[in-house]
C-alpha cells in the first residue's frame, strides 16, 4: 500500500521553495508598509491555536478543490457552483484538519494502510463498479492494477495524472472520514443513558394534568399607561447584558439605489434600430458604383446566419418545436401560419424581439432506439475506469458505426461488449421515450430520421452509435427563429444618473443631510443592519460584496459615504453604525430593553390585581373575565390550550397540590392564577429499555452534529478572510 502513504508525504525541497517564496512575500510587505510584522501579519488568512495559514496556502487549496470539482463534473464554467462555495468549503476543511487533527494526535488515533484498504474496497463506488468485477464478482486485484497503472503512466500522460490526482483525493477523503468515525465512536461509547433519566423522561411525557385558570394577557394594559424611567431601563440592561445583548462585529448602513435603466428616449431609439434590422436597406457600393440591397430579417434567405449574426441573446440551431412548447404569446399563431410569417416586433422586458416561422413539418410522438455509448475521460457520468481520450473514443465509435451500418444484426452483441451505458445489458435498447427525454443531439437525430436509420452523434456523454428501431404517432412541428436586440441606456442617461449619485454623495455631511438630499431627489432610503464581515452581499443588492468590504475597512468612521457600481445600479451608501464585537450599547438596544421592562412592569401590575383570591370564580368575576380550562397538560409538551407555549404553567401543574390555588404566575403571554383540578400520574413500568435506547440515540446524534462545533468554539481562531475576499 505504498501509494496510500505517499500522498500524505511532501517533498522537503518543495517545502523549502514554498517557504522561501512566502518569506520573500512577507518581507516585501514589511519593507513596503513600514510597519512591524509583530504588529500585524497581513499575509495570514486564518490562525488556529497559533498555527498560521497564509493566503497563498489557502488559495492553493481553494484552487485544488475547484480543479477536483471540474474534473469530476465537467462544469468548467462553474455554472452549478461558485468560487464563494469553495472558499467556505476550504475554510471548513482547514478548521477540521487542525481542530480535529489535534484531537486525533492527542488520543493516538490512526488509520493503518491495511485498514484504509479495507475501507476503500468496501466503498460502494468501488465495490459496485463494473470495471472492478470479474465474472460478475468484485475483484480487488483489479483495483490494485488500476492504481498501479495510474502511478506508472501519470508521469507521461496528463490524463493519467489527472485520474491519479482524483484517486488520491478520493483516498484522502476516506482516510479523513475513517479518523473522524473512530473519534466520534469513542466519544459516543462513553455517553450512555441511565434508567433514572429514562424513567424521568417517561414521567414527563405521560403524567398529565387538567387545569382551571384565570388568565390576564399583557395586552390588557396599554404600553402607554406603563411608566418606565431611565434608571429602570439601564438597570435591566446591566442585569441582562451578558445573556441578551452580546453582539458580533457588525455594521449598519443606509443606501440609495439609482437603477441604470433606459429612458423613454432610449427605448424609442432602440425601436428604430430594431425596425431597421427588420427591413431591407439600400446601400451604395463604391466598388461597383451601384446600389446594393442588404436583406433584413423579413426577406433574408439565410435565417440562421442572420439571427446568429444580429441577435444578442438568441441563437438558431434548427431545433424542431411541438405545439405548446413555445411562448404562449405566439405558440398557436406560429402553427396557424405558413413559413415566412413573423410575429412582432414586440418589447419583451429589456429586449425588442421578432419571431419568424422558418419551417413546418411532422415528427413521431415517441421513438424506440438502441445505442452503443463510447465514453471518454472527462465526459459526463463517465466511470472512473474510462481513461480513453476523445480521439480514441471517436475512432472506436467510427469503427463500430461502419460495422453495424453494414450488418445491423451485430448491434446487440457489440453493445453488450463495448457500450459504456447502462443499457448494454439489454443490447443497448432504450425502450420507448418521448421528445425531450434524451439529450439534445440524441433527441434531434432520432426524431428527425426514420425507423431503421443508423447514425453517429456526439453528446456530453460521449459518442453514440444509434439505431432507430421503431416510431409511433406523429404531430406537427415547427422551426422558429428569434431576432432580438437589448435595450440599453444611452450615455446621456448614464451621465445623468451618475451626476445625481455624485450630488447625493457630495452633499452628505451626516446621516440627516444624506436623508434630506435623497428625499429631495425623490429616492427611497433602504437600511441594511447587522452586516457581517463575511457577508457576500447587502440584502437587496446582489453581488455587492464590495459594499460589505468597504463597511469594514480599517479606519472607516460612522458617517462615511461611498459610491458603488453594482451591475446595472449605482449605489450610494452611508455607514450609520459601527458595532464592535462585545456588548451592544445601551442606545442600540434601547427599544428592545424598553419592551422587556414594560412587560415586566405589566406582570407586576397584573399580579397585584390577582393576589389574595380564594377561588377562581370570584377572581374572574372581579376582573370581568372567565375561568378557562386546559386538559392533558404535560411537562414535555408545555403548550396550554387557547394560550400557547407556557413552560412555567406546565411545570407548576406537575408539582403543586391538587385543588389548591396558586399565587399569580407571570408567564410568556400574561399572568395566570391556576388550580390543578386533576392529575394522572404515569403508570409505573419495570422496563425502560425503549426510553434508554431513545435517549442514547439522541446523545449519539448530538455527538455527531455538535462535537466539531464545540471543539471549534474552544479553539483560538483568528479569521481574517474578510480582508482577502
Amino acid at each position: 500500500m505504498a501509494t496510500l502513504q505517499s500522498i500524505r508525504k511532501r517533498s522537503g525541497l518543495l517545502i523549502g521553495i514554498v517557504g522561501f517564496a512566502m518569506l520573500a512575500f512577507i518581507l516585501t510587505d514589511f519593507l513596503s508598509s513600514g510597519g512591524s510584522i509583530l504588529q500585524r501579519d497581513r499575509n495570514t488568512i486564518v490562525e488556529i491555536d497559533g498555527e498560521k495559514i497564509s493566503s497563498i496556502q489557502f488559495n492553493r487549496r481553494v484552487q485544488e478543490r475547484i480543479d477536483d470539482y471540474i474534473a469530476s463534473s465537467g462544469d468548467a464554467g462553474l455554472t452549478s457552483a461558485s468560487r464563494d462555495q469553495f472558499l467556505d468549503i476550504t475554510y471548513d476543511e482547514i478548521l477540521r484538519e487542525h481542530v480535529m487533527g489535534a484531537q486525533y494526535e492527542e488520543l493516538g488515533i490512526q488509520v493503518t494502510s491495511e485498514e484504509l484498504w479495507d475501507v476503500i474496497i468496501s466503498n460502494q463506488s468501488i465495490a459496485g463498479n463494473q470495471g472492478f468485477q470479474s465474472n460478475g464478482q468484485f475483484d480487488e486485484q483489479l483495483v490494485r492494477q488500476y492504481i498501479s497503472m495510474l502511478e506508472e503512466q501519470r508521469a507521461n500522460d496528463p490524463q493519467m495524472q489527472e485520474a491519479w490526482e482524483q484517486w488520491t483525493s478520493f483516498e484522502d477523503q476516506l482516510y479523513t472520514n475513517q479518523l473522524q468515525s473512530k473519534y466520534t465512536n469513542l466519544i459516543a461509547a462513553g455517553i450512555s443513558a441511565t434508567k433514572i433519566q429514562a424513567e424521568m423522561q417517561y414521567r414527563e411525557r405521560n403524567t398529565t394534568a387538567n387545569l382551571s385558570m384565570v388568565y390576564r394577557p399583557f395586552t390588557t394594559i396599554s404600553d402607554s399607561s406603563v411608566s418606565v424611567s431611565e434608571s429602570d431601563l439601564k438597570a435591566y440592561y446591566n442585569q441582562h447584558k451578558e445573556e441578551l445583548y452580546k453582539q458580533e462585529n457588525a455594521r449598519d448602513i443606509e443606501y440609495v439605489v439609482f437603477d441604470i435603466v433606459p429612458s423613454q428616449a432610449d427605448i424609442d431609439a432602440a425601436a428604430a434600430e430594431f425596425n431597421a434590422l427588420m427591413n431591407d436597406e439600400i446601400v451604395y457600393n463604391s466598388e461597383t458604383k451601384t446600389n446594393d440591397t442588404l436583406r433584413g430579417f423579413i426577406n433574408t434567405e439565410d435565417d440562421s446566419a442572420f439571427i446568429n449574426a444580429n441577435s444578442e441573446q438568441s441563437r438558431y440551431f434548427g431545433e424542431w418545436f411541438r405545439e405548446g412548447v413555445l411562448d404562449a404569446r405566439y405558440d398557436s399563431i406560429m402553427f396557424a401560419n405558413e413559413p415566412g410569417f413573423i410575429y412582432g416586433p414586440f418589447k419583451d422586458g429589456d429586449y425588442f424581439r421578432a419571431v419568424k416561422l422558418i419551417e413546418k413539418g411532422v415528427q413521431p410522438d415517441s421513438v424506440r432506439a438502441r445505442h452503443i455509448l463510447i465514453a471518454f475521460q472527462g465526459a459526463e457520468r463517465a466511470a472512473p475506469e474510462v481513461v480513453r481520450s476523445p480521439q480514441m473514443a471517436q475512432s472506436l465509435a467510427d469503427s463500430l458505426f461502419n460495422v453495424v451500418k453494414n450488418d445491423p444484426s451485430l448491434f446487440a452483441g457489440l453493445a453488450a461488449q463495448y457500450s459504456d451505458g447502462p443499457s448494454k445489458t439489454k443490447g443497448g435498447d432504450l425502450d420507448w421515450f418521448q421528445p425531450g427525454m434524451m439529450t439534445t443531439n440524441f433527441n434531434n437525430y432520432v426524431f428527425s430520421n426514420n425507423t431503421g436509420d443508423i447514425g453517429l452523434v456526439v453528446t456530453e456523454f460521449g459518442f453514440h452509435v444509434i439505431e432507430i428501431t421503431d416510431q409511433g404517432g406523429e404531430s406537427p412541428v415547427a422551426k422558429v427563429g428569434i431576432l432580438d436586440q437589448r435595450i440599453l441606456p444611452s450615455n446621456e442617461t448614464e451621465d445623468r444618473l451618475y451626476a445625481q449619485s455624485s450630488d447625493l454623495a457630495g452633499s452628505a455631511d451626516d446621516v440627516d443631510t444624506f436623508r434630506a438630499k435623497a428625499q429631495e431627489l425623490g429616492k427611497d432610503i433602504r437600511p441594511a443592519t447587522n452586516l457581517r464581515p463575511l457577508d457576500k452581499a447587502v440584502p437587496g443588492i446582489p453581488n455587492s460584496r464590495t459594499i460589505v468590504r468597504w463597511a469594514f475597512e480599517d479606519g472607516i468612521e460612522e458617517g462615511a459615504v461611498n459610491i458603488f457600481d453594482v451591475q446595472n445600479q449605482v449605489v450610494v451608501a452611508i455607514l450609520t453604525n459601527i458595532k464592535e464585537e462585545g456588548y451592544a450599547s445601551f442606545e442600540d438596544v434601547r427599544d428592545q430593553v424598553e419592551t422587556r421592562v414594560i412587560r415586566e412592569k405589566k406582570g407586576e401590575m397584573l399580579s397585584k390585581e390577582m393576589e389574595g383570591a380564594s377561588n377562581l370564580d370570584d377572581l374572574a368575576q372581579s376582573l370581568g373575565t372567565q375561568v378557562i380550562s386546559a386538559s392533558g397538560v404535560t411537562f414535555a409538551n408545555n403548550s396550554v390550550s387557547g394560550v400557547g407555549s407556557e413552560p412555567l404553567i406546565a411545570a407548576k401543574s406537575m408539582t403543586m397540590p391538587v385543588n389548591t390555588l396558586s399565587a399569580p404566575i407571570v408567564g410568556n403571554s400574561g399572568v395566570f392564577v391556576i388550580e390543578v383540578t386533576g392529575r394522572t400520574e404515569a403508570a409505573p413500568q419495570t422496563d425502560y429499555s425503549t426510553q434508554i435506547s431513545q435517549i442514547g440515540s439522541q446523545y449519539g446524534s448530538r455527538v455527531t452534529n455538535q462535537l466539531f462545533e464545540s471543539l471549534k468554539a474552544q479553539a483560538n481562531i483568528v479569521d481574517n478572510r474578510a480582508r482577502f475576499q
